[in-house]
């Protein structure tokens, strides 16, 4: 396999999904989920115990999303008012 060239894996569906966009995989299916697929699915609504996360940026997005939404819940902001995530300090 070539540098450019991605690795594909089976996904849902009898589909192959280049290895980026691969965010989990499903036990129950024995195939790779990616992000549409999951939420056609809805495997995190109905909180899967076959889904089993994989390393991808997704994950991360959504805990910052879920970290704004839980300040503006705290501080009475309104939920379309712009906040900016708090900054670690490391």
């Amino acid at each position: 396999m070539s540098d450019g060239e991605k690795r594909k894996l089976p996904a849902l569906y009898g589909t192959w999904a280049n290895e980026d966009r691969v965010v989990g995989y499903c036990l129950r299916h024995r195939a790779y989920v990616t992000v549409t697929q999951m939420k056609e699915k809805e495997c995190l609504r109905k909180n899967c115990r076959a889904f089993r996360r994989r390393a991808h940026p997704l994950w991360e997005q959504r805990k910052r999303s879920k970290e704004i939404r839980r300040r503006k819940r705290e501080e009475g902001i309104p939920p379309w008012e712009r906040v900016e995530p708090k900054k670690s300090e490391s």
